[in-house]
């Protein structure tokens, strides 16, 4: 999750700063991993339980942990 600390322009090769991490194994990456190619019933969980998450992602990994076996997802490795 990112927020504005101060109103501007954002342009190419400015600098970024991480303040703080509220989810540190919450990255994108990891979450769309186990969404959509390796999914690990324990990550979806913890997944679950991040603080600050999009209602989206609660509803999505809810889904896919009831639905292991028949998830749209598997479709996807076929």
């Amino acid at each position: 999750m990112m927020r504005v600390l101060e109103p501007g322009i954002v342009e190419a090769g400015d600098a970024w700063e991480v303040l703080e991490r509220v989810n540190p194994d919450g990255s994108i990456p990891a979450m769309n991993d186990c969404f959509y190619l390796h999914f690990v019933p324990d990550y979806a969980h913890r997944i679950i339980a991040m603080p600050g998450l999009g209602e989206w992602w609660r509803e999505q990994m809810t889904q896919r942990l009831e639905k292991q076996h028949e998830y749209w997802t598997e479709m996807l490795k076929d």
